[in-house]
């Protein structure tokens, strides 16, 4: 399901980050999936992660499209213009203008009354809400409170706020948070995939003898007899 967008740098290295922060293997190996860890290497320190830098926005695009592509989504591009006043030849490269315009047509990152702005940081709110669009789609963001309360709500229920840090909305995320995410994501996605899937549908008389138990669930042998067969079923 998996594509790997390997860069062949050596998976044996322990790459410590300025402030002395670890990457474990796993991470390690996953930055290299992704397709993103060679611009997270300075091979001229001793082959140091800048790993509590933060990340600008003009480099999330192409990491959020990567980690599309890794857990096998492909999502539908628009025929928006998805043109920003602030993106052009002096303020980014044009492969880096044609990521931020393709991940804005497949409606992962949205600019702001026309600007992008991508030179800011790329916030805890803001990588949240990406993910969440890579996952689930684009949602009816909040006017009440903050924008992105609909991503949070999505994200706490797939239990992706175990980094307490993201709670600051505000805040810029680091490389080394973003990657964590990025990580837990990909094992909850797939814990789920692999849990939709580990059940036959049940047959068509089983099915209805499910419905039946549910409704005369009081019976104590349907109620029984309708643990059982969930257990070895899914309705579909």
């Amino acid at each position: 399901m998996k594509k790997l967008l390997l860069f062949g740098v050596c998976s044996g290295i322990f790459l410590w980050g300025v402030a002395g922060a670890l990457f474990t293997k796993e991470e390690f190996q996953f930055a290299q999936d992704m397709g993103i860890l060679s611009e997270w290497l300075e091979f001229s320190t001793a082959s140091q992660t800048r790993t509590k830098e933060t990340v600008a926005r003009r480099e999330a695009p192409q990491i959020l499209m990567n980690f599309a592509s890794y857990l096998g989504i492909s999502l539908p591009s628009s025929d928006d213009a998805c043109s920003f006043s602030d993106i052009g030849t002096r303020s980014v490269s044009s492969a880096v203008a044609q990521q931020i315009k393709t991940a804005c047509r497949m409606e992962i990152f949205k600019g702001t009354y026309g600007r992008f702005y991508p030179n800011a940081y790329f916030t805890n709110s803001e990588a949240i809400t990406a993910v969440i669009r890579v996952l689930d789609g684009v949602q009816k963001e909040s006017t009440a409170v903050h924008w992105s309360e609909p991503y949070y709500r999505l994200a706490k229920q797939r239990g992706l706020l175990q980094n307490s840090v993201l709670l600051g909305k505000f805040a810029p995320i680091t490389r080394w948070n973003l990657l964590s995410l990025l990580l837990l994501t990909s094992e909850e996605y797939d814990a789920t995939a692999t849990s939709s899937t580990s059940k036959t549908p049940c047959p068509a008389d089983i099915e209805a003898l499910k419905q039946t138990a549910r409704i005369v669930y009081t019976w104590a042998q349907l109620a029984d007899a309708l643990a059982t067969l969930d257990k070895k079923c899914v309705t579909k």
